[in-house]
Order: C-alpha cells, then structure tokens, then sequence
C-alpha cells in the first residue's frame, strides 16, 4: 500500500502538540493562558490521533473502520464531559 504524506505529516504534527502539550502543564501555572492553551490542545489532539491511525487499520473495511473511530471519539468526548464535571463539582466542595 502506498502510504500518504498528508496523514504522515499531520501524525507528526499531533505529536508535536502532545510535546506542546505537555509543557503547556509545566509553564500553565506561571502563565494566565497556559491553562487554556493546555485545554485547547487537548481537546482535540489525541481524538484526531486516533481517527487517523483508525482509518489505517487493515483487517477492516474503511466504512466499519471510520465508524469504530467515530465510536472511540464520542466515547473519548464522554469521558471529558465526566472529567470536567467531577472536576466543578470538587471545587465547589
């Protein structure tokens, strides 16, 4: 199979935001957008990741590939909901 220099290039560029990413959480408390800037990448990086890894796999059709994927995204987006939730709700307490 011909590999694709679209999906190679933006692979490295999510790792890439994972570094950023994680030196966002260093410097997130010396800085007033640290914070934000940490949420931004998060939010969508490691999604993406995935999504583009998944259309790769092989033992698949692309059709059932990209609705595993879309099932792993929603499920992640869940997981971030809850995460954000119990986050508020153990700072009000």
């Amino acid at each position: 199979m011909k590999r694709i220099h679209y999906y190679d290039n933006l692979k490295l560029l999510l790792i890439f935001l994972v570094l950023f990413g994680h030196f966002c959480e260093i410097s997130a408390r010396s800085t007033t957008y640290g914070p934000f800037l940490r949420f931004f990448i998060y939010i969508f990086h490691m999604p993406l990741f995935v999504f583009v890894t998944g259309l790769f796999h092989s033992n698949s059709s692309r059709e059932k590939t990209v609705h595993r994927s879309i099932g792993f995204l929603l499920i992640y987006f869940l997981m971030k909901v809850v995460t954000l939730l119990i986050y508020i709700i153990s700072r009000l307490f």
